[in-house]
């Protein structure tokens, strides 16, 4: 009997545990969630990621945050081109979900004209690419030039 009192109390200090966690978590993330202020004009570019993330999605937003902040500093320094992370699995950003089609980590373009989304465009092909991250780089850099190009 003290055997199974013993693994009962040590499965019940793990539900304990990992429950803590979970609401550690999401209450960090939660706390973490970009402003929504779009006044003015501007391009947002969006890295938008689930609950859990692997090597992959890291990547991606690694990669695609440094290939905007490498080609475009002007535009990154005045505030005309905005980065913004974005965990879609939570409750508050399930608008995200729902406008752009979200199910899996995006990179997610986003032209602002007076406070209002006129376009945006989905860098679908960042998956394809991770694994080459030069041709990374050139493709979000190609993408956000041709977008910010088409922009008043």
């Amino acid at each position: 009997m003290t055997g199974r009192r013993l693994v009962a109390a040590v499965l019940g200090l793990f539900v304990v545990a990992s429950v803590a966690y979970v609401i550690v978590d999401e209450a960090t993330r939660s706390a973490a969630a970009p402003p929504a202020d779009t006044a003015g004009d501007r391009l947002v570019a969006y890295y938008f990621h689930g609950q859990r993330r692997c090597k992959t999605c890291n990547a991606i937003e690694a990669y695609a945050k440094e290939a905007l902040e490498t080609a475009f500093p002007e535009e990154w320094r005045s505030g005309r081109l905005e980065w913004r992370t974005v965990n879609f699995d939570l409750e508050a950003n399930a608008h995200y979900r729902e406008r752009y089609g979200l199910f899996t980590s995006m990179v997610v373009l986003s032209d602002f004209r007076d406070g209002k989304e006129r376009d945006w465009r989905d860098l679908d092909e960042v998956w394809g690419l991770v694994g080459d991250k030069a041709a990374f780089l050139a493709y979000v850099e190609r993408e956000t030039r041709d977008f910010l190009a088409e922009a008043p």
